[in-house]
This record gives C-alpha cells, sequence and structure tokens, in this order.
C-alpha cells in the first residue's frame, strides 16, 4: 500500500500545569518528516518527554508521534532549544489534514537526582544539512566534554569543524575560547576536523574545554560553527566534578 502524507496548515499547542509548561517554537515539514523545535519553560530536572498529534485541530489527540528521533524519550534534561524529528509514515499509513496540531507532555524521570550531584545534559542544535545532537556532559577535573553525535541530514558531505569557530562564555562572562579539543570520528585534533558523512548515518564526536574553573556551573551560551552555518545553545548546565560528589556524599 502506497503511503502518503499531507501536512498543510500546521497549530500548535502544548500546555502544563502552574509555571511549567513546553513552548513549542517552530513546526516545519521535508517530505516525509516533520521537526517539532520547542522550549522547557520554568521546568528543573530530567524529563520523560511524549508527543501527540491530532489532525482536527485538537478535538482530540489520537496519533501518538512514536518513530522519532532528537529530544523525545525519557531523561530529556531542560535547557537550550530542543528538536524532535518525527518519521511520519513509519507510524500512520497515511496522514492528510490542514488542522494538525501537536501536544508535548512533560512528566519528572524516575532518574532525577534531587540531590543536586552529577547530571548529564542533551540537547541539538541544527546547522545547514546537518544535526549535532549532544548526548551527555561531563566534568573531570577542569575538563568539560560534550559528547556528540553529528548526523547529515540532506546528503553526503564533508563536515569541517575549527576551534577557531568554537567558544563558551557561562553566566559570570568568561570566554572559554582557547583551550579546545575536538574530536569527530577518528579524527582527533586540538585545532580541526575533518570527516565525510554519509546521509542519516550519526558520528560520533567529542568538544572538550579545558580550565574550567570548579565554581562554573552554568553556561550563558555555547556557540560553533560547522562549514559555514553558526549556531548557539544557550543556558546550559555543568555537572560537578564526579571526585567532588563521592567526597560530599561520604
Amino acid at each position: 500500500m502506497k503511503r502518503t502524507m499531507t501536512l498543510l496548515m500546521l497549530i500548535f499547542a502544548a500546555i502544563m500545569a502552574h509555571a511549567q509548561l513546553i513552548n513549542i517554537v517552530s513546526v516545519k515539514q521535508n517530505d516525509n518528516q516533520v521537526t517539532i523545535s520547542y522550549d522547557m519553560v520554568g521546568i528543573r530536572g530530567a524529563q520523560d518527554i511524549s508527543i501527540l498529534c491530532s489532525t482536527n485541530g485538537g478535538a482530540n489527540f489520537h496519533v501518538p508521534v512514536k518513530t522519532a528521533s532528537g529530544d523525545i524519550g525519557q531523561g530529556v534534561q531542560p535547557g537550550g532549544r530542543k528538536t524532535v524529528v518525527w518519521d511520519v509514515l513509519k507510524d500512520v499509513q497515511s496522514l492528510h489534514t490542514n488542522e494538525a496540531v501537536f501536544k508535548i507532555s512533560a512528566t519528572p524521570s524516575a532518574s532525577n537526582n534531587t540531590g543536586g550531584g552529577s547530571s548529564t545534559g542533551s540537547f541539538t542544535m541544527d546547522f545547514d544539512g546537518m544535526t549535532l545532537k549532544v548526548n551527555s556532559i561531563k566534568r573531570t577535573g577542569d575538563a568539560v566534554k560534550f559528547a556528540f553525535k553529528l548526523t547529515s541530514t540532506g546528503s553526503d558531505q564533508e563536515a569541517f569543524i575549527h576551534k577557531n569557530h568554537v567558544r563558551m562564555i557561562d553566566n559570570e562572562g568568561n570566554v572559554y575560547d582557547s583551550e579546545i579539543k575536538i574530536s569527530l570520528g577518528s579524527a582527533v585534533r586540538e585545532s580541526w576536523v575533518r570527516q565525510n558523512l554519509i546521509k542519516g548515518v550519526p558520528m560520533k564526536g567529542e568538544l572538550q574545554f579545558d580550565n574550567i574553573p570548579k565554581s562554573t556551573k552554568e553556561i550563558a551560551v555555547l556557540e560553533m560553527r560547522i562549514n559555514s552555518t553558526s549556531q548557539q545553545q544557550r543556558q546550559i548546565s555543568i555537572p560537578q566534578n564526579q571526585q567532588n560528589q563521592q567526597n560530599v556524599q561520604y
């Protein structure tokens, strides 16, 4: 059976109780995929994110978003713009509507650590034809490491990252842009990496900043450029050093 899809006019809906809410920023269709971008406002701790789609203007939400990648499912950390890519026709045979409404729900993850210990973060940055998904943030001594996967969403293409186009600024105004190490696939360098990406196949990488003071807990902005496209990620929580946490526990 032929699978078909038409989404003409997209309406957004997302409401949570009290001051906590999910703010849907944009919804875009590209062939048979829908990309949903959202912010988590007033939410603390990791959340389990689920999304439902309505085809009748929000009268009822009967299409669950299941076959999706990005900031959906268990353990999504607040902070920064979130992105979900839904492969629509893997969930439904067809979808034709001009009254699509998306509802995002967030519930605290069972793994939430309310004692202020180490946490891992995740967020997505969209570049021209590429998506960078940070899976975790770790602190080891004075080094902060962002582990990520870089995926080409358009076609096979080359990805180039240079440390001169990467920097962090913390909430006190301190800039970290010199002692940086970059890895992408098998390439590991302190200045730049270049790799050929295959469409739809993620490649692992790591971005490491050295000499980050122990007092730094929040990053105001992470800025980086891949090829000719620059993006920013704001308000990133930096976890505590694992060794320091163990000392506190004892």
